[in-house]
């Protein structure tokens, strides 16, 4: 996948994880999953969002314990059915 797809593709996805105030938890998510979301990307193009966005949740949990994300589509994201 070229990076322009890449981009396009996590800007989409970005869509479902709203965003909050700048420092917040919520943005970190955001921030983390971007990165976690191209590695994965750049390994395996066909690689679903779900273990990305988990592993995402468990970077900002770290710092926040008890956080909980917010996304206007958790099962794109495989939430709450792990």
């Amino acid at each position: 996948m070229d990076r322009n797809s890449m981009n396009q593709l996590i800007s989409e996805e970005l869509k479902r994880i709203p965003h909050d105030a700048a420092n917040s938890p919520q943005n970190k998510l955001r921030n983390f999953y971007i990165i976690r979301r191209k590695h994965c990307l750049s390994n395996d193009p066909n690689q679903a969002p779900a273990k990305p966005f988990a592993k995402a949740v468990e970077d900002v949990r770290r710092d926040n314990l008890g956080f909980e994300p917010s996304v206007t589509d958790p099962t794109y994201f495989g939430w709450g059915i792990m």
